[in-house]
């Protein structure tokens, strides 16, 4: 790859990895990844007829399309997900790309979109530069009929002092100072944290706030990193499997139950501790059919 490329190529990884970041609290699998998990769901996919499950054959035992997935392969996806490694080879990231949907993928489809919209900005910064010009050397002339005549033997103290010049300067100066701050706030904001470091719970998940923001019916809190990124409310939680087990957490309060993403108190009730979810509440409160799953294998056992 050119340096362009592969500045272009980690956009990309970066940007597939934030969607991943966003869809996090939508699925039990994203939520936690392993392996095994990973490796179910894709074949769920592949199944489904999800677009470009050609990536799928980098994952085989053999190299092969429509050959058994290897469960080892796709550790390191994993530990791309988990934050464990910030350099994936090119096929985990279009794995990733293509377990979440994101588009456009693959990355040279992206690539062309990202230039298309990159030559279309340029175009426009062009056209308001040369407006901009046209618009200065109007001034220019306009300001050359104004001034004023020094005539001969004139005071010093007479002359008119250059107002336009100081305050021109002066705008710049300040122009520059509120740019500057803004470039760092801005840098603070692109980290996902802004500098004064709280957040509040959405419903879902946790957001990062100034500590100065009021948010309706919300309490915001001193900013906690490790439940920002990984504390979630599962919203669908009868996307979950006995793989659940041991990796999600449970709170009832008045005969209301929700799972969550990990351990530690309720995010709203905090004096409530959440706690590892079991086999009942999973078919009970969770996924339903596990419970019918669990039946018809006890049966099927038994008539073997």
């Amino acid at each position: 790859m050119t340096e362009n490329s592969v500045k272009m190529y980690e956009k990309y990884q970066a940007e597939v990895y934030a969607e991943y970041l966003k869809s996090k609290g939508t699925s039990i699998v994203l939520a936690n990844p392993t392996p095994s998990s990973l490796r179910d769901e894709a074949a769920a996919f592949d199944k489904n007829g999800r677009e470009g499950a050609d990536i799928l054959r980098f994952f085989t035992k053999n190299g092969e399309q429509n050959g058994k997935l290897d469960i080892d392969k796709f550790k390191p996806v994993q530990n791309f997900l988990i934050g464990k490694t910030n350099e994936p080879t090119i096929r985990v990231v279009e794995f990733v790309a293509w377990f979440i949907d994101f588009q456009p993928r693959p990355f040279e489809t992206w690539r062309n979109s990202e230039l298309e919209r990159l030559n279309g900005e340029t175009s426009k910064e062009n056209n308001d530069v040369e407006a901009r010009e046209e618009i200065g050397a109007s001034s220019s002339a306009k300001n050359l009929v104004d001034v004023p005549v020094v005539q001969e033997n004139t005071p010093i103290g007479l002359l008119d002092k250059p107002q336009k010049s100081i305050k021109k300067l002066n705008f710049i100066q300040r122009t520059g100072i509120v740019a500057t701050l803004g470039l760092i706030m801005g840098v603070a904001y692109w980290k996902g944290v802004p500098p004064d470091g709280c957040m509040y719970w959405t419903g879902t998940e946790y957001k990062a706030v100034d500590c100065d923001v009021q948010i309706k019916d919300a309490q915001v809190i001193a900013l906690n990193q490790q439940k920002l990124d990984h504390f979630k409310k599962i919203t669908l939680p009868d996307t979950m499997t006995f793989n659940s087990l041991k990796r999600v957490w449970y709170s009832k309060i008045n005969n209301e139950v929700e799972f969550f993403t990990s351990k530690g108190k309720h995010p709203v009730n905090g004096d409530k501790i959440l706690k590892p979810v079991t086999i009942y509440i999973l078919e009970k409160y969770g996924n339903k059919m596990l419970s019918l799953t669990r039946t018809n294998q006890a049966d099927t056992t038994e008539n073997d």
